[in-house]
């Protein structure tokens, strides 16, 4: 009778733990794909692209009117929004391309109400409040905006540095850093450069 080495029974169960040791780097792999997808999608939904303007629809009094349709038209593409007031008056439409829009709100018994010249950036949250006068609703009030949007929202801080800015400015160095400079209330401790 032969003895069997125990060698041979070490190799034996060395190869069988072979599938089991490459099941397991796949399935660790599989994980570090799925964490590595969720934390990229994550990043990418950080970066907003649209704006939001919301507000309240009144009448000449101050008095809430609740069931006004507010509609926002894109200026340039020419898209409808349109979003019913709350109880309380208040609207929102979120998620608004960038651009020019026109905001509209009208309901029976009232004369509709048309603002135009509202500029949306990226990650605005604009507030535009409409007062609806008492009226038949042939009849139209035309608000034309033209002083600055200010943001009541929130005490955020951010400005809008446009694609000319950034063309038609010496960028000493090209450092972007630099651009930075053109926002109000930015003070920078780069050396200036020549």
């Amino acid at each position: 009778m032969k003895m069997i080495p125990s060698q041979t029974y070490f190799i034996n169960h060395q190869d069988t733990k072979a599938p089991r040791l490459e099941s397991s780097k796949a399935w660790c792999l599989g994980v570090l794909v799925v964490i590595l997808f969720f934390i990229t999608s994550a990043v990418t939904l950080a970066q907003e692209v649209t704006g939001t303007i919301d507000g309240l629809v009144k009448d000449p009094s101050g008095a809430a009117i609740p069931g006004a349709e507010v509609t926002a038209v894109h200026i340039a593409t020419g898209t409808a929004r349109k979003t019913v007031s709350g109880e309380d008056g208040s609207y929102t439409l979120p998620a608004l391309p960038i651009g020019t829009y026109q905001i509209s709100a009208e309901l029976p018994g009232f004369k509709k109400t048309v603002q135009t010249g509202l500029e949306l950036h990226i990650a605005d949250h604009l507030r535009v409040d409409i007062t609806l006068q008492v009226g038949e609703i042939a009849q139209q009030v035309s608000v034309v905006a033209e002083t600055v949007q200010v943001q009541t929202e929130s005490s955020e801080v951010s400005e809008l540095i446009s694609g000319d800015q950034v063309r038609e400015l010496q960028l000493n160095g090209r450092s972007f850093m630099t651009l930075l400079e053109l926002i109000p209330g930015v003070a920078s401790n780069l050396p200036d450069r020549m």
